[in-house]
């Protein structure tokens, strides 16, 4: 479920690098994927996943965003319906946002590597799913010209 959420922000990103910044030629694609992602997939449980996930956490170019925070409160909000539940949760969630304790150790650590999916970096000079031919399968309606 993280994997998604971490998923559709790489895609945007990326997106957004192929149009170099311009708004109005990545925006109408943006703006089909959020509605498509509000719609049916976006939900404070993805975002907690994603947060929880330390393959995507703890991953140097991982850079959290609002709705990704928001999301993860919300989550634990409604699974934590106890105080004390809720006092716990605020006690390790710095320990886990500073990888202390086993969550630092060097096989923790190689865990979040090992079963890390492989994303394309913005360094990579191509990116498959960005080539020309993606353009090919959008309906006529949300075709602009790259």
């Amino acid at each position: 479920m993280g994997y998604i959420y971490e998923g559709i922000e790489r895609a945007k990103g990326a997106i957004k690098a192929y149009y170099k910044g311009i708004e109005e030629k990545y925006m109408p694609i943006w703006d089909i994927i959020d509605r498509r992602w509000n719609m049916q997939l976006h939900s404070p449980l993805h975002a907690a996943a994603a947060f929880l996930n330390p393959s995507i956490f703890y991953n140097p170019n991982f850079k959290i965003d609002l709705r990704m925070r928001n999301g993860f409160q919300e989550a634990m909000l409604k699974m934590a319906t106890m105080d004390k539940d809720k006092i716990e949760i605020t006690k390790e969630h710095p320990v886990y946002i500073n990888a202390q304790g086993a969550l630092g150790t060097d096989f923790a650590i190689m865990g979040r590597t090992l079963n890390a999916p492989e994303w394309p970096t913005e360094s990579e000079p191509s990116v498959p799913l960005l080539d020309d031919s993606w353009l090919d399968n959008l309906p006529l309606e949300c075709r602009g010209s790259p």
